[in-house]
């Protein structure tokens, strides 16, 4: 799920953007910024559920965020030179 924000942290709309099976999904930063910049977002809060019941962080989610928040960054600094 994708809560895309406005600059003062208003929702403008939540969407789901993938849809896995029980145990993955395929999310593709590339897309999750497509979208921010389509509602012209200020800030994404992004959040999945565990299926397994095990809230724990798995490492793909560590490596996940990290680029989610790198993609993220990109199209930040690009916006505000």
């Amino acid at each position: 799920m994708a809560l895309f924000l406005d600059a003062q942290n208003r929702v403008i709309t939540i969407e789901e953007l993938f849809r896995g099976t029980l145990t993955q999904t395929s999310v593709y930063p590339r897309e999750v910024v497509k979208r921010a910049l389509h509602h012209n977002a200020g800030s994404v809060i992004l959040g999945h559920n565990y299926p397994s019941g095990v809230a724990e962080p798995s490492h793909a989610d560590e490596t996940l965020t990290q680029a989610l928040r790198q993609a993220l960054a990109e199209i930040s600094r690009a916006k505000n030179p």
